[in-house]
């Protein structure tokens, strides 16, 4: 009796319609699409493996932006820095502003009673940072914002109404990489 090559029978086989067939001896597909070779399990649970850990370490490396904010409440002054009570930067820009921001971000839940009209003032700059008004942790929910040049810096101030069932979050964020100390205050009327 001839014997017949593995890709010989997968040939025969797949002419019956009961299996298909690659070039390599190693990939045999069975047509209900149940069964694989061993080599071709092992290396799929390999590459699932490598994805899950992939996924875990950008979890590790990526936590949550929002998880360490600070809270801010009606009445609240506040001397604080970006390089301490600041994250590493990782937001660049906002959705509502053009310019580069690329310091260490401070981030603050903003409490207010619904209707209120809060002022948020940043003042005592001691390099060009700017004031963001968030409604997510998403720089794109950017709602409002102050930001003048370190050239002609001023106070930067951010005024709204709080509306009903809003989360509000405040970013300090420095322009080009700026980074310093900063006076913060919330004003609700």
């Amino acid at each position: 009796m001839e014997r017949m090559s593995l890709c010989g029978w997968c040939a025969a086989l797949a002419l019956a319609g009961i299996l298909g067939c690659d070039n390599d001896t190693t990939n045999v597909h069975f047509s209900d699409g149940d069964r694989e070779t061993t080599e071709e399990t092992e290396a799929a649970e390999a590459t699932d493996t490598e994805t899950q850990e992939a996924a875990d370490q950008e979890d590790t490396e990526n936590p949550d932006p929002c998880a360490a904010v600070l809270a801010l409440a009606c009445g609240d002054r506040f001397h604080h820095d970006t390089t301490i009570q600041g994250r590493e930067n990782l937001w660049f820009g906002y959705g509502c502003s053009a310019r580069g921001e690329g310091g260490p971000e401070s981030i603050y839940a903003v409490n207010a009673p619904d209707g209120a009209t809060v002022t948020l003032t940043l003042s005592g700059l001691e390099a060009d940072l700017d004031l963001f008004l968030l409604t997510a942790c998403d720089p794109f929910s950017c709602m409002q914002f102050s930001a003048t040049p370190g050239d002609i810096q001023d106070d930067e101030v951010v005024v709204f109404t709080a509306q009903p069932g809003v989360s509000y979050l405040l970013v300090v964020d420095g322009y080009d990489r700026s980074q310093g100390g900063y006076d913060l205050a919330m004003d609700c009327q």
